[in-house]
């Protein structure tokens, strides 16, 4: 890695690199570094493992990534590559160059000669020599065999093997490296422990490369410090000592040390640089968009794929609706897409991939659009023909916090992580501000003219003139602002008071106040594009999270429901319930025109199958329906509901949470249409169902103003009141749910009560597991429950005694549902989530636990030894030995737990939703966001 790796996220296998040194040689002999010859750790891997390897990490840790090696790009990185390569004393590996969309100038290598180099180093580096010293040192890594080394010693230590056969052995290592790794953490910190001595040999073969290939070794040392902001500093003997010597100083004196003394011998004459053609190909390299596509697999052993008819009316997935200036367009945007709508007539027009959208906006003279990307990429695009006309990718090497284009996308606004604003011109890189101190939560924003820039944060503001390229004195009440404003045009701002809570309407530069709204200055608000009103998000108080105030009158004049609206005049944009854009007149709310926007995905907020698989059951928002799999139609449209469960004898019942007039009930559904649905209704206390069941939990302390500390008489009467409520006084933040409570089974199908039980002290935190037919209850073992029941019981007692100065613990008890009757009682290490248990009645209680980084499988004792299992649990089948996981790449999983064996890989190429198992484990029921339902065969042999 050049200077910090760019895929931290992925698996730690990869991060492993090793060190040598380069030895003194004579003025008249050119001597390659040690570490080429003689790398010294010990390597299991062939030359040809060595290239299968890094294609097998590649695999696993790349998915999703926007890669190419698209020559019309990559051939000029090749050429540079080349030259660098000729130079080693030997190579086996097949050195591969391609270029990465991230947002970071950095670049990484993979064992066996994959070198990635981000587009923004491209643009970074100012010259031929600039990308050689970039691919000179990741060239290092893989000569020296770093990777493979790294690798080899965590095959031994973690899998106890010494050697490694075809790519399939190769590949189920890696997979059980993946798994039992996290076990022990003290051998990555063994192998992070290596970093300086590894970056050092790749330092060391890179100058060697360098100058033999006729590049400048001082250029290498020059870029190093300027992505490393070292301003030059190299420390000294006296820093060393008292250890004040910063490990990137250390590492620019050791290269600076290094490309001085490289002899004569080393350093041949350059062919000198054709510099049009560099800056042609870095164009070319902001202007490409071609990257390599995922393949659209298909999922293997389909018996059956269904295609959801009619197919729900899906919520589009944009979050943002705004007018251009003139009012004749509309953007709908995502976090990856931008669509471009005519207003008279609506009309979708086209859209725009943005991938890692920060904002979108139109430019003031409505004719062209502008796209930032959190990765500083910034687009403008013509309205009228929908093609792009420019791209410019500026460079802040320690990234923003904040990301925004001036509306002519002329102009980067940038909050540094550094708390530095920076003002950029995107076409030239060159700063036009740079202010220092903005820490914290802060906010900016160019006038709609594209006139000034404001940011505040902290009582501390900065404003500028784009049109005179100075400062601006703030006055009145803009000069110590905080966050919470919006420009009004170009001579007013919405802003927070500084001394209080109001919001006031203030001149702008001199903040004379204007007008005081009716809002609070932790509302969220921005202009609408004419200027004249102010649309208000989530106000306190309010049932709506849209109002429009009207500034000339100080009124709301409407409410809206979706936080994705605009206005403009009299005509109100927003997003219907079934996620279409729709045209409102203002005073009567009345709709007078709708669109749908193309590639929008199913997001389901519950769903539903039978163990027999033949009925699909699914929830969205604001909307709800059953389908008949055997023939892909719908047979029931319904309301949204949180749950449901299918009966063997022809009925659906489902949750219906209380909407707007909509009391909270339970409604039995006939599938078969012939008999009336019946409906059960549920008060507010807090209600959770799971198959056949559901669990009422029962509060008995009120939770209330009694429960403030504000040093006024309420509060000493809430003093008081605690001192005779024992739960109250226990938590600082009380909550009826806290402490003393009653949980209550009912039967979903008549309402009876099934079984109870109190909690006079703290309420656990309650799963329910109906394809087990369990209850979880959890508590910490050092909370006042856990406690007592810790000492009724030895066995618990002498758990938690023996392992309370370890990992925190959980006291869970695993009841039967249908009864009540305690079944298990055992203290769990660590905090994890408890997502199910298998087992039990006779056999070892096994618990599937789901943790940040996947799911633990162990027997429920402290002495048990984990499996670790990366991925989303989804279902475990009706026998406890199959788990279905979906990865971060949406790839379905299928483990055996008794074995902990991976069983199958499902590809989808659409979002994966949801699964479920049959009641003979045979056959697997997938749902994707594209409202596609795949029967998959389990393998054979794997139901067991």
């Amino acid at each position: 890695m050049f200077l910090k790796s760019i895929i931290s996220s992925a698996p730690v296998l990869l991060l492993a690199v090793i060190a040598s040194a380069l030895p003194a040689v004579g003025q008249d002999v050119c001597l390659p570094p040690a570490a080429l010859t003689n790398p010294g750790d010990p390597n299991i891997f062939t030359p040809e493992q060595e290239i299968k390897l890094g294609e097998e990490i590649a695999k696993r840790a790349l998915r999703g990534w926007r890669i190419t090696d698209d020559p019309s790009l990559t051939g000029y990185l090749n050429n540079i590559g080349g030259r660098l390569i000729s130079q080693l004393p030997s190579n086996s590996f097949s050195f591969r160059f391609r270029i990465v969309d991230s947002g970071y100038p950095d670049a990484f290598a993979l064992p066996g000669g994959q070198i990635y180099i981000s587009r923004k180093m491209l643009l970074f580096a100012r010259s031929d020599e600039e990308v050689a010293s970039v691919l000179a040192h990741e060239i290092g890594h893989v000569a020296t065999h770093q990777g493979a080394a790294d690798l080899t010693f965590l095959i031994r230590t973690v899998l106890g093997v010494a050697q490694v056969g075809d790519r399939q052995d190769l590949s189920e290592k890696l997979d059980l490296l993946e798994r039992n790794g996290p076990r022990d953490p003290e051998l990555f910190r063994q192998i992070a422990r290596k970093s300086s001595s590894e970056q050092g040999a790749a330092d060391q073969t890179a100058i060697y490369l360098l100058g033999r290939a006729g590049y400048s070794t001082q250029v290498f040392v020059s870029l190093f410090d300027q992505l490393a902001e070292t301003g030059g500093r190299t420390g000294n003997w006296f820093s060393d000592f008292l250890h004040l010597t910063k490990p990137n100083e250390l590492r620019l004196r050791e290269l600076q040390k290094v490309a001085g003394t490289l002899p004569p011998a080393c350093q041949s004459h350059p062919p000198g640089e054709d510099r049009t053609a560099f800056l042609n190909w870095q164009r070319a390299a902001v202007e490409f968009d071609a990257w390599e596509q995922p393949v659209k697999e298909r999922p293997h052993g389909v018996l059956a794929e269904i295609h959801l008819q009619p197919a729900m009316g899906v919520n589009s997935d944009f979050d943002t609706l705004r007018f251009s200036p003139d009012g004749r367009n509309l953007i709908a945007a995502s976090h990856s897409r931008v669509h471009v709508l005519t207003r008279d007539p609506l009309r979708y027009q086209f859209s725009v991939a943005a991938p890692f959208l920060e904002e979108a906006h139109f430019t003031p003279d409505s004719r062209s659009l502008v796209i930032t990307s959190k990765h500083l990429r910034i687009e403008r695009w013509d309205v009228a023909s929908g093609k792009r006309t420019t791209a410019f990718e500026p460079v802040v090497l320690s990234g923003c916090r904040i990301a925004l284009a001036s509306p002519d996308g002329g102009t980067l606004a940038c909050l540094t992580n550094k708390g530095i604003m920076l003002l950029k011109d995107v076409a030239t890189g060159e700063s036009l501000l740079e202010k220092k101190g903005f820490e914290g939560w802060c906010e900016a924003a160019f006038s709609p003219d594209g006139r000034y820039f404001l940011a505040a944060c902290n009582q501390h503001a900065v404003a500028f003139d784009m049109s005179s390229n100075s400062e601006v004195s703030l006055g009145g009440e803009l000069a110590g602002m905080s966050r919470g404003f919006s420009f009004v045009g170009s001579d007013s701002v919405a802003a927070g008071s500084t001394s209080g809570g109001a919001v006031s309407l203030l001149s702008f530069p001199g903040g004379k106040t204007l007008a005081q709204l009716p809002l609070s200055r932790w509302a969220g608000f921005r202009a609408t594009a004419q200027g004249d009103s102010l649309l208000v998000s989530e106000t306190s108080g309010d049932n709506y999270k849209v109002l429009l105030l009207n500034l000339q009158t100080q009124k709301f004049v409407l409410r809206g429901k979706d936080r994705a609206c605009d206005i403009y005049g009299q005509i109100f944009a927003s997003r219907t319930p079934e996620g279409a854009v729709a045209l409102f007149d203002v005073k009567s709310l009345s709709e007078t025109a709708h669109v749908t926007v193309p590639g929008s995905a199913l997001r389901a907020t519950s769903a539903a199958a039978p163990p027999d698989l033949r009925w699909l059951a699914i929830a969205a928002k604001d909307q709800g329906g059953i389908w008949d799999l055997t023939t892909g139609q719908r047979v029931l449209q319904l309301k949204q509901f949180k749950s449901g469960w299918f009966s063997t004898d022809g009925w659906f019942y489902a949750d219906f949470p209380r909407l707007e007039d909509s009391p909270h009930e339970f409604v039995r559904v006939p599938l078969d249409g012939k008999q009336s649905a019946a409906t059960l209704k549920v008060g507010e206390t807090q209600v959770a169902q799971a198959g056949p069941l559901y669990l009422v939990t029962i509060p008995h302390t009120k939770a209330g103003a009694f429960n403030t500390d504000r040093g006024d008489l309420l509060s000493a009467i809430g003093g008081l009141a605690r001192a005779f409520q024992p739960c109250r006084s226990r938590f600082a933040d009380f909550d009826a749910m806290d402490c003393d409570v009653t949980v209550e089974m009912h039967d979903v199908r008549n309402g009876k009560s099934v079984w109870s039980r109190r909690f006079s002290k703290d309420a656990p935190r309650i799963r329910m597991l109906p394809e087990r037919g369990k209850v979880l209850f959890t508590w910490p073992a050092t909370s006042a429950t856990a406690q007592e029941e810790i000492r009724k019981n030895s066995s618990l007692r002498e758990q938690f005694k023996t392992h309370q100065a370890q990992e925190p613990q959980q006291l869970l008890e695993v009841l039967d549902a249908s009864s009540g009757t305690l079944l298990e009682s055992k203290l769990v290490e660590g905090i994890h989530t408890v997502w199910s248990v298998i087992g039990g009645e006779g056999e070892p209680l096994v618990g599937i636990l789901q943790s940040r980084n996947g799911v633990i499988v162990r027997a429920l004792s402290m002495a048990s030894s984990p499996l670790h299992i990366p991925g989303q649990p989804l279902a475990v089948s009706s026998n406890g030995s199959l788990l279905a996981l979906k990865d971060d790449d949406g790839q379905l999983l299928l483990y055996n737990l008794p074995s902990g064996k991976k069983l199958d890989e499902q590809p989808f190429a659409e979002r994966l939703l949801d699964v479920w198992f049959s009641n003979d484990s045979a056959r697997l029921l997938a749902l994707t966001d594209a409202q596609t339902a795949y029967v998959l065969r389990v393998p054979e042999g794997s139901k067991k």
